[in-house]
């Protein structure tokens, strides 16, 4: 993906001011549940309102503006919530048990996705979103890899559905199987996709599950980094590129680096998670107004099957290695 933008001021702003509301709208309401996340929802509103009632010519340069500027620097901010302090509280049991999980489980992933004919691009990105972080991993890898809208879009909505199916059905197995507190929290922190969903599921036996399962979900969070630069090496490498890493993951690598050695730049990490997520809705708001429902439509159920899929490879993976965080 080219971030580049030709069009004047004056052009941008109905289409980025349409994405900017969207975007607002999607992070209030997102208040209101832990499993309401604001990017799918920018998106999703989005894709309902180019398809239901269309998007006038002068809206578009704005929507590119909103595409291909906003996520670069909602990337940069993004680099601020990278927080290593639970890998340095964690015993070398957590931490290998994380590292094994994401590699193995996005290496597994990948194939699986490649195996059911899912196009290699899209199969990084759900891979990816699986076994780190979710739609954050997805919206910082896509760039790199020069995903399609279409490609960022279908993945984005697989993840989230696939995920709020497992914050319904890992209580209902918690209790069946009568899974106690701690392994359940992580359980919970090890393989949910994304934070809002670990909060919702590890949050029904009460605050000190979700306690136990949120620094487990940091972890693997802190896994974007390495990831990130590991893409970014590939991705440059294949286009023969002197410097193979894009300057926005520089810059999303100089703010994690920053944040993580000056202790007072940290203090300000929870005023920029919200600033981080709107420049990324208002991204997605805007990829959602470009797309057609019908490229989703024509994904099918591989994606979907291949997620849920990876959601039990991670469990298998979980279980697996049980032993060295006890």
């Amino acid at each position: 993906m080219e971030y580049r933008f030709t069009g004047k001021p004056k052009e941008i702003l109905p289409g980025l001011g349409l994405a900017v509301v969207i975007a607002g709208a999607s992070q209030f309401l997102s208040r209101f549940h832990p499993t309401i996340d604001p990017l799918m929802l920018a998106l999703l509103t989005g894709i309902i309102i180019a398809n239901l009632i269309g998007v006038s010519s002068s809206v578009k340069p704005g929507i590119v503006f909103s595409r291909e500027i906003l996520i670069p620097i909602g990337i940069i901010l993004y680099g601020t919530q990278m927080d290593l302090l639970p890998v340095r509280l964690h015993g070398t049991g957590h931490i290998i048990h994380i590292i094994l999980m994401v590699s193995l489980g996005l290496t597994a992933i990948y194939f699986l996705c490649r195996v059911l004919g899912i196009a290699g691009k899209t199969a990084l990105l759900l891979a990816a979103g699986s076994a780190i972080c979710g739609a954050s991993a997805i919206i910082v890898l896509a760039p790199i890899i020069g995903a399609e809208k279409e490609e960022t879009s279908v993945s984005l909505l697989v993840i989230t559905v696939i995920g709020l199916l497992g914050v319904m059905l890992y209580p209902l197995f918690q209790e069946a199987l009568r899974i106690p507190e701690e392994h359940y929290a992580f359980l919970c922190g090890s393989t949910l996709f994304q934070m809002g969903q670990v909060r919702a599921a590890a949050s029904q036996l009460g605050e000190h599950a979700l306690a136990l399962a949120v620094p487990v979900k940091l972890l693997r969070v802190a896994m974007l980094l390495p990831v990130a630069i590991v893409f970014s090496l590939i991705a440059g490498k294949e286009r023969s590129e002197w410097i193979p890493i894009p300057w926005f993951i520089i810059g999303f690598l100089i703010t994690a680096i920053a944040v993580n050695v000056f202790p007072e730049l940290a203090l300000n990490r929870a005023l920029i998670a919200p600033v981080a997520t709107f420049f990324f809705a208002s991204a997605l708001a805007g990829i959602g107004l470009s797309i057609d429902l019908e490229s989703i439509i024509n994904a099918g159920p591989r994606p979907f099957i291949a997620v849920f899929a990876g959601l039990v490879i991670l469990i298998s993976l979980f279980a697996a290695g049980w032993g060295l965080i006890r």
